[in-house]
């Protein structure tokens, strides 16, 4: 199917992308329950506390239908869900009422603190200017504060179906988070390897393990041992500390 037109303006971009997220709120909550969507949390997560245990205060920008890091919200004093599309947020706002909410598009919210951790998952290939949006986490970081990003690179376009989205070439996913100190940095296949594994998976057994992440971690070494070949559509993942 082909994508609706792409916009001629900023402005007209984030209402597309808006109206976007709006339409298709209801699929992207359930996305984030199952297929890869656990298990790259529960590695970010796990990969996350090697360096900051315990987040106390976090903004999670473009976070859509739900908390990016859903396990970090729940120990979280503060846990700052910022978002430009309502349908997304109404729907947030009943599963994780303790969350603070702030309807703003990435580059343009206000929130007012010094934060822990900045989380960026799935968002700056949906803005017109993902530099701004670095700008704004790197505003918002305490000294030392830590930030956590994860974007699609150009070669995995092709599943990509919202008016404006395109993917952040590997080079410049770096170049973004240049002005941080890397701590980790990796690189996962997009969904459509997860998809064949669980389709090898006997089907009285593809419930339960496409719902436990754990159960996927097995997998990740031969993954990684395929990404290093290069040339291959992947999910770009950093954790990096203010300087």
């Amino acid at each position: 199917m082909a994508r609706p037109r792409a916009a001629a303006t900023p402005e007209e971009h984030k209402r597309q992308e808006r109206a976007y997220a709006d339409a298709h709120a209801a699929t992207y909550y359930h996305e984030m329950y199952q297929g890869p969507w656990p298990l790259y949390r529960a590695r970010i997560e796990e990969r996350l506390y090697r360096h900051l245990p315990r987040p106390r205060r976090v903004v999670d920008i473009g976070c859509g239908p739900i908390p990016s890091l859903p396990t970090v919200y729940e120990h979280a004093e503060r846990y700052t869900c910022v978002d430009q599309s309502p349908g997304c947020l109404a729907r947030l706002r009943l599963a994780y009422p303790r969350a603070e909410v702030v309807e703003a598009d990435a580059e343009g919210f206000r929130v007012e603190g010094a934060f822990d951790l900045v989380v960026i998952i799935g968002v700056l290939h949906h803005v017109p200017e993902p530099p701004r949006v670095i700008e704004a986490a790197a505003a918002l970081l305490r000294p030392a504060g830590l930030i956590v990003g994860m974007e699609p690179n150009e070669r995995g376009e092709a599943v990509m179906d919202s008016p404006n989205e395109r993917g952040i070439p590997d080079v410049e996913f770096d170049a973004l988070y240049g002005r941080f100190e890397v701590l980790e940095r990796w690189a996962w296949f997009v969904a459509d390897y997860w998809m064949g594994l669980v389709e090898r998976v006997p089907l009285p057994e593809r419930p339960r393990r496409w719902a436990d992440p754990t159960a996927w971690f097995a997998a990740v070494e031969d993954e990684e041992r395929h990404m290093a070949e290069g040339g291959l559509p992947s999910m770009n993942v950093i954790i990096a500390r203010r300087r």
